[in-house]
């Protein structure tokens, strides 16, 4: 990239031939610009550095705000899935207790009718 003042103008005037991005403007149309041009250019360009630096910063605030709801969420996560191991295991106790139960009202009824045979059969 060149930039430096070209001598032997009578304004001050600026080459910029080789400047990345830049279209080739002034009087001659060979990359000479006025120094005023340059000026406006380094205002624009510091107008939208400025409003780069606000975005990222924005940006930067939406990714810890996403960074801390997500660990949040994952948080939450954890919580909800031993509060569910929680309550399988429940489950699973209490099936166990029904089963231990119903096999004991069956056998209690196994010996119900048999005490109820030998009455009907001591009346006799």
């Amino acid at each position: 990239m060149n930039v430096r003042p070209l001598n032997g103008t009578s304004q001050q005037r600026w080459d910029v031939s080789g400047w990345p991005g830049t279209p080739v403007t002034g009087v001659d149309g060979k990359g000479i610009v006025d120094k005023n041009c340059l000026m406006i250019k380094n205002t624009d360009l510091s107008v939208d550095q400025e409003a780069l630096h606000a975005e990222i910063a924005s940006l930067k605030a939406q990714l810890q705000e996403a960074r801390d709801e997500a660990e949040l969420n994952l948080l939450q996560l954890q919580q909800v899935q031993e509060e569910l191991e929680y309550y399988f295991q429940s489950n699973q106790d209490l099936q166990l207790q029904l089963e231990q139960h119903q096999q004991e009202e069956w056998r209690a009824e196994v010996l119900i009718m048999a005490l109820l045979e030998r009455i009907e059969a001591a009346r006799f």
